[in-house]
């Protein structure tokens, strides 16, 4: 009996014989189920047609490459795909546990949706400047490597809800308004209205685990663990089924010629026009908060941890009985005349956080020596503090440079030889810029607007310390 070799490992098949393959070639059971390598045959062993009611991608880790090949459907043309291919999309459906609610009398859909499905099924329709059609913007490379950090690495993987659309789909309820979304499973059947950059965080996360898996040869129980984690990650999923509020409008007006696209672009419109972003002082509280808390392993926080580092330091400049009591704006809430937000003068201090006697100080001795010096500022300048709507210094086009010379006056005194923890030596360095005008009718800083305004700033209040400096 002719001896049959692998052609993937060269050994002797003794076992289970998958193939022919191209050029009559054979594979043994091992290889043939390598996640890491892929045979057309395992479409149909993946997914015997009939045999599986939804897209089952839980355990089976040769699947990886199934995914692939649905994702290279979407973009491809789907006239290449295999016979085998073919017969499968064409009796497969996805079947999405499923709320019916309505609102306004429009059927909406609330369930849930496991990665490699939204994967295999998602689409976009992506803006057209030529055809002046779709809606959705370009996913974003480093946001979407944002939330895969995200996915990977924070104990609370906290994913909002996607909107989507699926147009081809039927409900099929089990009891009263639950039940489950039925539709095929073929690329682009789900299109996304909210949460593409979402998604492409779960693009991400795939291909990396997809590629250390072909990297290892031996142990990938780790890897296969972290990819089955993957798997059964559940996402919140909003689905609309545009045919059926197209068909309600129709009824107020029969000459409607709505497409679903159409509604889709509305819902879009709609969900990004009407959301207001979290305030800019109020993010970054709740990111010290976060932190202090113990919540680590976001990367919108991980990436600026410096800044949840200043804000308890800013939080106490403004108590009563600190120099800036009153001034600071914490969490941007509106009528409360504070003419300093916090994410201000947190980004003002950037260059002093990165001064290397700054950094090394502990949180008390940060907190005493800004304390000190605008303390120094306040006992020179108190007019700009009593009447601050007439004096520049207590708004951003003064705080920047004035917290830009804070490290000048740091690094002198240090040279100097005096303590900068000290309120009094701090006092003799910042008496030196007694004369600069705060005015906001005649002050040179009325000029100077935005951060190239806030550079011109400090190097005149650098330029005046140093000359004044120099001459006593």
């Amino acid at each position: 009996m002719k001896k049959i070799i692998c052609s993937s490992c060269g050994r002797e098949i003794l076992d289970k014989v998958h193939g022919p393959y191209s050029d009559d070639q054979y594979v043994c059971d091992k290889c043939w189920n390598d996640p890491s390598l892929f045979f057309e045959d395992k479409i149909a062993s993946s997914f015997k047609v009939n045999s599986h009611e939804s897209l089952n991608l839980t355990n089976i880790m040769n699947q990886i490459e199934t995914i692939d090949m649905y994702l290279s459907a979407m973009k491809g043309d789907n006239s290449e795909i295999s016979e085998t291919w073919l017969q499968l999309i064409s009796c497969q459906n996805l079947h999405i546990p499923v709320l019916r609610f309505s609102q306004k009398n429009v059927p909406l859909f609330i369930g849930k949706i496991h990665p490699a499905e939204l994967l295999v099924m998602s689409s976009i329709d992506q803006w057209n400047e030529e055809k002046l059609e779709g809606y959705q913007r370009e996913r974003i490379k480093e946001k979407n490597r944002e939330i895969k950090e995200f996915l990977k690495n924070c104990a609370l993987p906290i994913v909002p809800p996607i909107i989507a659309s699926v147009r081809n789909s039927t409900f099929q309820p089990i009891s009263d308004d639950y039940g489950t979304m039925e539709t095929p499973i073929y690329p682009g059947n789900i299109v996304l209205i909210d949460g593409q950059q979402r998604t492409g965080g779960f693009f991400e996360l795939f291909h990396e685990i997809r590629s250390e898996i072909r990297k290892f040869n031996q142990d990938t129980s780790k890897i296969v663990e972290r990819y089955n984690e993957f798997l059964q990650f559940e996402i919140p999923i909003l689905l609309i089924n545009p045919n059926q509020i197209i068909q309600k409008m129709h009824k107020c007006d029969e000459s409607s010629l709505i497409r679903p696209i159409d509604i889709e672009r509305a819902f879009f419109f709609v969900i990004n026009k009407t959301q207001k972003s979290v305030n800019s002082s109020l993010k970054d509280e709740l990111a010290y908060l976060t932190l202090a808390a113990g919540i680590t392993g976001i990367p919108a926080i991980e990436k600026e941890k410096w800044r949840a580092e200043l804000v308890p330091i800013v939080n106490e400049l403004n108590k009563k009985g600190s120099p800036l009591h009153g001034l600071i704006s914490l969490g941007g809430i509106s009528g409360l005349r504070r003419p300093i937000p916090l994410t201000s003068f947190v980004s003002s201090l950037k260059p002093l956080y990165d001064n290397t006697v700054f950094h090394e100080y502990s949180q008390d001795q940060k907190l005493q020596f800004l304390s000190g010096y605008w303390s120094a500022i306040k006992s020179v300048f108190p007019f700009a503090f009593d009447e601050s709507k007439r004096y520049l210094l207590t708004k951003t086009i003064g705080m920047y440079p004035m917290n830009s010379l804070s490290v000048d006056i740091l690094n002198k005194m240090l040279e100097d030889g005096k303590d900068p923890l000290n309120g009094q030596d701090i006092y003799s360095y910042v008496l030196l810029l007694k004369n600069i005008d705060w005015s906001v009718e005649t002050s040179d800083f009325r000029y100077y607007i935005g951060k190239k305004g806030t550079g011109k700033g400090y190097q005149q209040l650098k330029d005046c310390f140093w000359l004044e400096l120099a001459n006593t």
